[in-house]
């Protein structure tokens, strides 16, 4: 049976930390209020961890393994999540301004609140995510799936890679975008959208 994290994990130096990531089978990791910023964590297996607060600004997590994972009001600016997998992760208020989100596995996710302006969410999986109350003005949404996504009240604006039809879907389901007229103009092109 893997080994269960100890409460000094998080205290430990970054270099040290980061070793133990990657050498010891252990499962939820209580890394919360860590600083892991600009670490190497290409493919870490992070499942079911506890993040929450930690500092992992330009880190390299490309294709890490964060199902799960408890990653609530963390900095994530400019971290490279590309093709990580975060289906089920907790990221509400987490601050993922300019990070790096291309081909990440995000559906179910909890991002209630967070922080995406200019992230690159280009062909993203976002389906069934959360996206209530977050904020994704200047974010790539080329190719990326928010089909069946959560997005009242997400605020949206200056998007690249979204089509006028996505725009007025997403509009239709709660959306708010920056660019936009006035309510009254929303309500107007929510009447356009086919029911």
């Amino acid at each position: 049976m893997p080994a269960q994290a100890t409460a000094t994990d998080k205290n430990l130096p970054k270099s040290r930390l980061i070793e133990k990531i990657f050498n010891q089978n252990t499962v939820s990791r209580d890394l919360s209020d860590a600083n892991l910023s600009g670490a190497q964590l290409i493919a870490a297996y992070l499942s079911g961890s506890n993040l929450r607060g930690a500092n992992l600004s330009e880190a390299n997590l490309s294709g890490a393994y964060l199902s799960g994972t408890n990653l609530s009001s963390t900095n994530l600016s400019s971290a490279n999540l590309n093709g990580a997998y975060l289906s089920g992760a907790y990221l509400s208020q987490a601050d993922l301004r300019g990070a790096n989100l291309s081909e990440a596995y995000l559906s179910g996710a909890y991002l209630s609140g967070a922080n995406l302006s200019n992230a690159d969410l280009s062909e993203a999986n976002l389906s069934h995510a959360y996206l209530s109350g977050a904020y994704l003005n200047g974010a790539n949404l080329g190719e990326a799936n928010l089909k069946g996504a959560e997005v009242e009240n997400a605020y949206f604006g200056d998007n690249s890679g979204i089509s006028q039809s996505m725009r007025l879907d997403l509009i239709k389901r709660g959306a708010i975008f920056a660019d936009s007229p006035a309510p009254l103009a929303s309500a107007r092109e929510r009447d356009l959208v086919p029911t």
